[in-house]
């Protein structure tokens, strides 16, 4: 599960990106600090009206400056989030429709991820992302896997330190010892002594 911290990194520096896709996890979060965030605008204007009777200074001079800075990435979370269920960001405009589209949007972004659909891989999540592995058992490099590498690439190398070496890795070994006995070794060997 991606933590609260990241989730919130994540909102702000993804902001422009609409493209690829954000688990539960990554999304929820964000939702959470971006409520946060308003209701605590709101409240803090609500308190100064209650008491002054006059709004926050700068209060109305600063939400449309805060809005489009919080709506961005709000709009691109969302749409990462549908990818994520394999469905097209187009789905946000579902939101116009009244009454019921906030309402399909939310049943949406509820839905578990995909694993991998036309929008990328499914995002890491730590221990609920399985291993990468061949068909024959083992890890295979992100290359052949036609996708970039992720720190879960190193860690499945890591898992397999005490599996015996593969013949082609015993080779590659041995040429390399050859190699480097004949560069070092006996070019210091056939210098003549004195």
């Amino acid at each position: 599960m991606v933590p609260p911290h990241t989730a919130f990194a994540r909102f702000f520096t993804r902001a422009l990106d609409f493209s690829g896709r954000s688990s539960r996890a990554e999304f929820w979060w964000a939702q959470t600090l971006f409520l946060l965030i308003l209701v605590s605008l709101v409240a803090a204007n609500l308190v100064s009206v209650m008491q002054t009777g006059v709004m926050l200074p700068g209060f109305l001079a600063a939400m449309p400056i805060i809005s489009p800075l919080l709506m961005i990435p709000q709009l691109s979370s969302q749409a990462r989030r549908l990818h994520d269920t394999g469905r097209s960001g187009l789905w946000l405009l579902v939101a116009l429709v009244p009454l019921i589209g906030g309402a399909i949007l939310l049943v949406m972004f509820v839905l578990p991820s995909d694993r991998d659909n036309r929008f990328g891989p499914a995002p890491d999540e730590g221990a609920e992302r399985p291993m990468p592995t061949s068909p024959s058992g083992t890890a295979e490099p992100a290359a052949k896997r036609n996708r970039k590498p992720t720190a879960w690439d190193g860690y499945a190398m890591l898992t397999q330190l005490d599996l015996p070496p593969s013949p082609e890795m015993q080779a590659a070994r041995k040429a390399e010892v050859s190699d480097y006995y004949r560069r070092n070794i006996l070019k210091k060997s056939e210098i003549p002594a004195g």
